[in-house]
């Protein structure tokens, strides 16, 4: 709020960060809050700006995110997708210019606790966000584009599937980089495309391996590209 954002944008990501934290994943919790407030500085995120439907037919739909924070965004996209669903058995919505919408699997859980399934994944354009090389490359082409899939299963714990299609969450190297540890094994390449276990070489210029790393690779690299 003090940095311009409205009080509804303001209290959606404010929940959705500390849910993060409070379920275990500090890589979508209040770490991010730096980056959100210099994309705004940056004049990349619109702090007030709500998000609307801008096409509209049967099951499917179109949200325009007007460069309002991804929280914001993705929760009202859900809920639109849930009331199609609902109403035609299958909701479809796609979104367009919003901002990092922190963990997926949230929203698988607003899915499950109505008693849907879902599917959602998130493909970024734009040179800031790639950070992951083609398997047996050392280039930035891809983001890490992750994928949710999730059923109901009990009131307080669905069925959820919840990754990156890189071996890692960026947010992650920056919990590992913050508390100075080494990665749990070599995610990433260093800038001369070295493998390598410290986190700062990514931030050295380096990259993210994908999703199976230096040998099974090609798989995660084929989920990314789909997505």
């Amino acid at each position: 709020i003090a940095a311009g954002a409205s009080g509804n944008n303001a209290e959606v990501v404010a929940e959705h960060l500390a849910e993060a934290n409070i379920t275990g994943h500090d890589s979508h919790g209040l770490i991010r809050v730096p980056q959100y407030i210099a994309d705004m500085k940056a004049g990349w995120r619109d702090p007030k700006a709500e998000p609307e439907v801008v096409f509209e037919k049967g099951g499917i739909l179109r949200v325009d995110g007007h460069y309002s924070f991804g929280q914001v965004v993705a929760r009202f996209a859900t809920e639109k997708a849930i009331e199609k669903a609902r109403e035609h058995a299958i909701g479809l919505a796609t979104m367009c210019s919003l901002g990092h919408v922190g963990r997926i699997g949230t929203y698988g859980e607003m899915a499950a606790s109505q008693g849907m399934t879902a599917i959602m994944f998130t493909g970024l354009l734009g040179q800031a966000s790639r950070i992951v090389p083609p398997f047996g490359g050392t280039a930035r082409r891809f983001s890490t584009n992750p994928i949710s899939i999730s059923f109901p299963y009990k009131s307080d714990g669905p069925l959820l599937l919840d990754f990156a299609t890189s071996i890692g969450a960026e947010g992650k190297l920056r919990v590992y980089r913050a508390r100075g540890d080494d990665l749990p094994d070599e995610w990433v390449l260093d800038p001369e495309g070295n493998p390598s276990r410290d986190p700062n070489d990514f931030y050295a210029g380096g990259t993210i391996l994908p999703l199976g790393g230096l040998h099974g690779g090609h798989k995660g690299y084929a989920l990314s590209f789909m997505a």
